[in-house]
This record gives C-alpha cells, structure tokens and sequence, in this order.
C-alpha cells in the first residue's frame, strides 16, 4: 500500500502547491474513516482555532490512540517514513533550488521517531493543561505551563546557533476535525516547514455547511521573500484560488515565506469535517534562507 502521486495538478503560482485526488485505495481509505476517533474520544484532542480540534504526533496520547487501531498506526507509517518523504519532494525539485531550501534532497536524513521522542520527553500534566480551559487549570500547573513555553522558546532560538553535520528531516502529523466556529486566517507556516499537505478524508458536499474551503492568497502588490509576514495585513492580500474539500483529495504546498492560505468560518455544519494535516519539516529554525524571521505557531 502506497500514497500515490500519480494524480496530481501542479501550480506555480503565487506558490508551488499541487492538488492530490485518489491517492489512497477506497477500501483503505474507507477502514480509515471507519476507525477515525468517536466523539468520547474527543477529549483527548487539543481544542485549537475555535472548532477544530486534533491529535498530534507530538502528543503522547497520538501513539496510544494509533496503538490501538491498526489502520490509523498503518496509515501514519504510509506518511512518517523516508519514500513518503521522497515522493512529495520530487514534485518540487526545482522549486525547492528557487526558493533557497535548506535541505539537501541527495542526502536526505530522515528520523521516524523525532516527534515520538518529544513527545515522550514531555510532562504529562502539563499536556492535558493546554487541552484545558485556562480558567479550570490550578495556577501551579499554569505556570509550569508558561515555563514551559519559555524553554521551548529559547531552545528554539539556540537552535539555530547549534552547529550539526546534517539537518534532519522528520513528518509531523495530526488527525484533526473540525466543525462550526472554526477558521484560520491569512497565514504562512513554521519558518522549519519544507512541505505542508492538507488530506481530507470527508466531502465539503455531506451537509449544508459553508466556508471551511482551503484558500491561498497572495499580496496584491509584489513583496520580496524576505519581507514576507507571517500574519499579513488582510487588506493587502488577494484571494487567487480556493480548493473545495473533497473525501480522498489533498492540498500539497511547498512552505515557503510566500505560502499564504487561509480558511475561511464554517458556519451551517452538521457533520465534523474529517482530516489529516501533514508537515515535512528539518530540525532547524528555518528551512529558507530567504525567510524574514522564524515563526512560532
């Protein structure tokens, strides 16, 4: 079983991204479906972005959830390995020379379990307090939570004065779901993201919904990379494409300081939009040495 590439629309403009459809078999994809997470379940997925909330391989709880169902742990191994990884990075060879990428693609070190280890490293409770409302977290495990954040921040700082041999090049993935309320603004990714990829495993057609489709956006006027905000001002942008969600297709993008999409509110839903969002990411601050500075999510 493989994610096949083999149907797929490339664009160049405003940023190299290219649509996937039918890139799991239906019989997988429908075993897939079957096991996502119940709604007793969505306790254990962080609430993030109004009505979406998702599991992610950096969360302890991601393993034992996949622990337990061999399709989800089948399917994040067909995502979190070096062919993947390969695969999705040959659709942007020569873009990723043109936007000055950090990685180099000959000598790919891929690292299956870098995100299991932080995962692992981090402290229980302080994981289930951001899964919290803030107002129903003592104020003793609040403040190892902003303590936390402050470590994590200046490590990521230090990183990038941190000499290695090579980068490495690890997946981040997460099963999300989202419902009424949620919307994401006009936005680029992670300075440390190489490639990003939205699959939906739902159709935008199965209720009456509006919004939730996935839009990209470019600056109305031209905007060197290196100048390029990560949370632009709305009414410098223009909308130039908008993909509609469908079950078994995919939105794959090269992150770049330019990668600019949004989605807009879901309003009218009756169902929870089912899916996956994946990261092709280096363990260094910035994959683009054009990158105006690093951006912290």
């Amino acid at each position: 079983m493989k994610f096949n590439f083999t149907n797929i629309k490339k664009f160049n403009e405003p940023y190299p991204f290219v649509e996937v459809s039918g890139a799991l078999e239906e019989g997988f994809l429908d075993q897939i479906v079957g096991e996502f997470p119940s709604s007793k379940q969505f306790g254990e997925f962080e609430s993030v972005m109004g009505g979406r909330r998702r599991l992610s391989s950096d969360d302890p709880e991601f393993y034992n959830f996949i622990r337990n169902s061999a399709v989800w742990e089948s399917f994040y191994n067909l995502i979190n390995c070096k062919e993947f990884v390969e695969s999705a990075l040959k659709h942007f060879d020569n873009d990723l020379l043109a936007y000055e990428s950090s990685i180099d693609v000959k000598d790919l070190v891929f690292d299956d379990v870098f995100l299991r280890n932080v995962a692992y490293k981090k402290n229980i409770s302080i994981v289930k307090a951001k899964k919290k409302i803030v107002s129903l977290v003592s104020s003793k495990t609040l403040l190892r939570v902003i303590l936390a954040r402050i470590i994590e921040k200046v490590s990521s700082k230090l990183k990038r004065y941190i000499i290695r041999s090579s980068t490495k090049v690890y997946v981040h993935f997460d099963i999300s779901t989202a419902h009424n309320g949620y919307e994401r603004e006009i936005h680029h990714d992670n300075d440390d993201r190489v490639i990003a990829m939205v699959f939906y495993l739902s159709s935008h057609v199965e209720d009456k919904r509006t919004g939730g489709e996935f839009c990209i956006h470019k600056y109305k006027k031209h905007r060197n990379l290196e100048l390029c905000e990560a949370h632009p001002d709305p009414s410098e942008m223009v909308e130039v494409v908008r993909v509609l969600p469908e079950k078994n297709k995919g939105v794959m993008f090269l992150s770049t300081p330019n990668s600019y999409h949004s989605v807009p509110l879901i309003k009218e839903a009756e169902h929870w939009r089912k899916f996956i969002y994946v990261g092709i990411t280096i363990d260094r601050p910035k994959a683009w040495s054009n990158s105006k500075n690093s951006y912290d999510s």
